[in-house]
């Protein structure tokens, strides 16, 4: 049993995926993060060698027991870094919840439970939906990769200094920067985005370390398809496309639009 959270649920689903070759497992998570990512879908994973989680494998969870009363002993940046995979869900597959999101952020900052309760059913049902549709991460769920392909790089590159959610945020608003660069969104889209984030306490602009760094690290991604990076760009708010073709130049202008 994972009571903890989301490090917790990745060590215990790993180790329980590789334990007699898998034995069962059930997943409590106590935070935000872990209640509405990591603990659905039956990823597992640990960091090794500055990469996150490349060391895992998939192993579903029998149950996950969500009481979001936890979030109440959250230590305020821990929650607003789960609040990244919540706004990606929406921006990837959802605009309703997205709006949802945007009319009551102040009840889910308050931590009004029965908004909480809509919020994690919701976003849970979101990611269920996909990794439904594609466990192994063949094609579509792959777009719950939106955000991470620059973020979890700028993560490493800092030394996990910032959290995985907040490097989330800022590989939202790099990936839409691209996005708008090639005309598939407007200014109003990305303004959107980068406004629900900032509502909801994110930095949307910070010191990175150089875009060379970055860049190296972008170079170990797991995801990597034939050696060619694998970006979720959004099309409009609820809808994305997956591509293989950004360039080293468009990679480098988002680093430079999310610096400070």
């Amino acid at each position: 049993m994972a009571l903890g959270g989301g490090v917790t649920g990745d060590i215990t689903g790993f180790a329980a995926a590789t334990y007699l070759r898998g034995i069962d497992f059930v997943q409590v998570p106590t935070t935000l993060l872990s209640q509405v990512d990591s603990s659905i879908g039956g990823k597992t994973g640990v960091d090794f060698m500055e990469s996150k989680n490349i060391l895992g494998s998939f192993h579903q969870p029998k149950l996950v027991y969500i009481n979001v009363n936890t979030l109440k002993t959250l230590p305020e940046r821990e929650f607003v870094s789960g609040m990244g995979e919540v706004i990606k869900h929406g921006i990837i597959r959802d605009c309703g919840f997205f709006d949802f999101l945007k009319d009551n952020s102040d009840k889910v900052k308050e931590l009004d439970p029965d908004i909480l309760i809509k919020m994690a059913k919701r976003n849970c049902g979101i990611k269920a939906e996909v990794v439904e549709c594609d466990e192994k991460e063949n094609g579509l769920r792959a777009i719950l990769n939106f955000g991470h392909t620059i973020g979890h790089a700028a993560e490493s590159a800092l030394g996990f200094k910032m959290t995985h959610g907040e490097c989330v945020g800022l590989g939202m608003v790099a990936a839409s920067y691209i996005a708008l660069k090639r005309n598939m969104i407007d200014e109003s889209t990305l303004e959107e985005i980068v406004n629900v984030l900032l509502e909801y306490g994110f930095a949307v602009k910070t010191a990175l370390p150089s875009a060379d760094t970055i860049y190296s690290f972008m170079q170990k991604d797991k995801k990597k398809s034939e050696g060619k990076l694998k970006f979720v760009l959004p099309v409009r708010i609820g809808d994305v496309m997956q591509t293989r073709d950004v360039t080293k130049e468009e990679i480098y202008s988002a680093i430079s639009y999310i610096s400070e």
